[in-house]
């Protein structure tokens, strides 16, 4: 089989595997999605199209800004204490993962821990959200008990963390909550 034969037979593997799904990564559409479609254009087959995108670099910008630095993930990974980016393609997946979920718990943390530090969440089982788009505000069910073990969680830590951290360094550092 020659190589040309072998280099089409992958491409075809690809061009399934990706045309029509949710492509999902971080700088997904400045960087993967012209190298993908730069590749199918040198063999002079279509490239794939994807049904939508969700690139975390956008995402983490827009909501996380840049407190972290650059916003690439390397820099992203160091701040949380997650270890080097390894660039091998399902050790980024994982840290883009493991970035997405601290990010997450430290925007919870920044939206709820003012309430839970002023006993507001005692009297109600309900929050306040506020829209950024259309400056709405909406009460929503909390997506947890009262008493769960997150809120438990919380607890544990801010009662081990007082007098020694500040705040956001609890906030920064917020990742044993996910464990």
């Amino acid at each position: 089989m020659s190589q040309t034969h072998q280099v089409s037979k992958m491409h075809e593997k690809i061009y399934d595997l990706l045309n029509g799904r949710i492509w999902a990564g971080h700088n997904i559409i400045r960087f993967d999605c012209v190298r993908i479609k730069e590749a199918f254009a040198e063999i002079g087959k279509a490239a794939p199209e994807p049904s939508g995108i969700i690139d975390s670099l956008g995402l983490l910008s827009d909501k996380f800004g840049k407190r972290a630095g650059n916003m690439k993930m390397a820099s992203l990974a160091a701040y949380f204490g997650l270890g080097v980016q390894k660039h091998r393609s399902l050790d980024d997946v994982r840290m883009n993962l493991e970035v997405l979920e601290h990010c997450a718990t430290v925007l919870f943390l920044e939206f709820t821990l003012p309430n839970q530090l002023e006993g507001k969440w005692q009297s109600s089982s309900k929050i306040m959200t506020r829209s950024r788009s259309h400056r709405q505000i909406a009460q929503k069910a909390m997506p947890y008990a009262k008493g769960s073990s997150l809120g438990k969680n919380v607890k544990n830590i801010l009662n081990k963390a007082h007098g020694t951290q500040t705040l956001q360094s609890l906030i920064r550092h917020s990742h044993s909550l996910l464990r």
